[in-house]
C-alpha cells in the first residue's frame, strides 16, 4: 500500500512538471539535504542527507501549499563500548521515508524572498543494529548478528526558507515525531527528531 502511495505521488508530481513551465502557480522541483540528528536518533545516528521531490501549488502571491514525499539516510554510529573494542562491535544506522505536506507564507512573493512553513508528516522509520562478539579469550568462537526494526509514527514540522529566484532556495526545517515505539507498544515512545538544511530547485 505505501509503495502504491509513494508511485501515485511520483507520478503525480512527474505530470505536473509541464504544468510548471506553463503557470505561474505551479511548481515541481526537488531538494537534496543535510540532516543533523536530535533527541534519542542522536544516541543511534549521525548526521547524514535527505533527498525529496516536491510539488507546491500557489494560492495568493503570498500563500502556498506544499507535498512532498522524502528518504533519510542517517550516518551509521559506532555504540562499541570503548573498554570492550578489542572483543566486540555494534553498530546502528537509521534510515525515514516518507510523506509531509506544508502551508508557506511568503513575506514577499511566491517566487521570491523570505517565507515561513509548517505541517504535518506521516514516516516510516528504520533503525538496523549489527555486530559481533569475540570470545576466543575464553576458548569460543565469533557470534555475529544483525536486527533491524522499522515503525510508522506522525510528526510535525516548521521552519524558514529563502528563495533566491523562481528556481533556487534554501530551507532549515526542524522536524519532530510523535508515537515511534520500536519494541513494546507499552514503552516510552522515542524521541527521533532531526533539523534539516535543504537546498530546492524548482521548476
Amino acid at each position: 500500500m505505501r509503495n502504491l502511495l509513494s508511485l501515485s505521488f511520483i507520478t503525480a508530481m512527474i505530470i505536473a512538471a509541464p504544468l510548471a513551465a506553463q503557470d505561474g502557480q505551479f511548481r515541481f522541483g526537488s531538494q537534496l539535504s543535510f540532516l543533523n540528528p536530535s533527541g534519542d536518533l542522536s544516541d543511534v545516528s549521525k548526521s547524514g542527507f535527505g533527498l525529496a521531490l516536491q510539488f507546491e501549488r500557489a494560492w495568493t502571491e503570498k500563500m502556498a501549499t506544499r507535498a512532498r514525499i522524502e528518504y533519510l539516510a542517517f550516518g551509521t554510529k559506532d555504540l562499541t563500548d570503548k573498554d570492550l573494542v578489542e572483543f566486540m562491535e555494534v553498530k546502528a544506522k537509521a534510515t525515514v521515508y516518507g510523506i509531509s505536506g506544508d502551508w508557506l507564507y511568503s513575506f514577499n512573493s511566491f517566487n521570491q524572498g523570505a517565507f515561513f512553513f509548517a505541517g504535518p508528516g506521516f514516516y516510516n522509520a528504520k533503525i538496523e543494529d549489527s555486530g559481533y562478539i569475540d570470545y576466543s579469550i575464553i576458548g569460543g568462537g565469533v557470534l555475529e548478528g544483525s536486527d533491524s526494526r522499522n515503525k510508522t509514527c506522525f510528526a510535525v514540522l516548521a521552519g524558514v526558507g529563502f528563495n533566491f529566484n523562481r528556481n533556487l532556495g534554501a530551507e532549515v526545517k526542524y522536524t519532530k515525531t510523535f508515537g515511534l515505539k520500536f519494541y513494546d507498544e507499552d514503552e516510552k515512545s522515542v524521541k527521533w527528531d532531526w533539523i534539516q538544511l535543504s537546498a530546492s530547485y524548482r521548476f
